[in-house]
């Protein structure tokens, strides 16, 4: 008799699997579209700022805004442009900024919405009433901010640039506007997949 009742469970099993419409076929479920994006300088030079893969959740993505090869860099001033038909600003985080270097306070101004397809950006160290804050030494790649944004589902090849005449970095000697650090700037692009 054990021999049955033991068979009787897997047989119920089975046939309840059966009419559950667990036969042994299998659906194939499409792979949520992702974000991919390809920084135009890689690796990045010295003396830049680019703009660097970060992390991706479906066509939710991160841009790194990255300091490489530049000293004392005390703050940065610039505007990422996009087509606002294949990518929509999500956010940023300055938490993880090398400008907080040393724990130093860091002043951050991000501005989204006065024209469309267009973040504006004003990161910089605080100085203090003796003026006595350094800048910071980049070497290697270094995050200024990250910068989210959400590709459109049908985004190629869709660009995300540093507008030239508004790209400005600072140093620590002096106030503004004797004190810009030359750099080479460069975006990247974003392609859903």
């Amino acid at each position: 008799m054990r021999p049955i009742r033991a068979l009787l469970p897997a047989s119920l099993v089975l046939a309840a699997l059966a009419l559950a419409g667990c036969s042994g076929t299998s659906t194939t479920i499409a792979p949520e579209p992702t974000a991919v994006f390809v920084p135009d300088a890689d690796p990045a030079p010295e003396g830049s700022v680019t703009l660097r893969p970060g992390t991706v959740d479906g066509r939710y993505f991160d841009v790194r805004v990255s300091a490489r090869g530049i000293e004392d860099l005390f703050g940065a001033a610039f505007r990422i442009a996009f087509d606002t038909d294949e990518i929509y600003f999500a956010g940023y985080d300055a938490s993880g900024s090398v400008l907080a270097e040393e724990g130093v306070t860091v002043v951050c101004e991000v501005d989204s919405t006065s024209e469309p397809g267009i973040v504006k950006v004003g990161i910089s160290r605080l100085q203090n009433d003796e003026g006595t804050v350094p800048g910071v030494d980049v070497t290697e790649d270094a995050d200024l901010l990250v910068i989210r944004l959400l590709a459109a589902s049908d985004a190629a090849g869709a660009r995300i640039d540093f507008v030239a005449d508004y790209c400005e970095l600072t140093d620590s000697s002096q106030p503004p506007p004797g004190n810009s650090i030359p750099a080479t700037w460069a975006g990247g692009s974003v392609t859903v997949e």
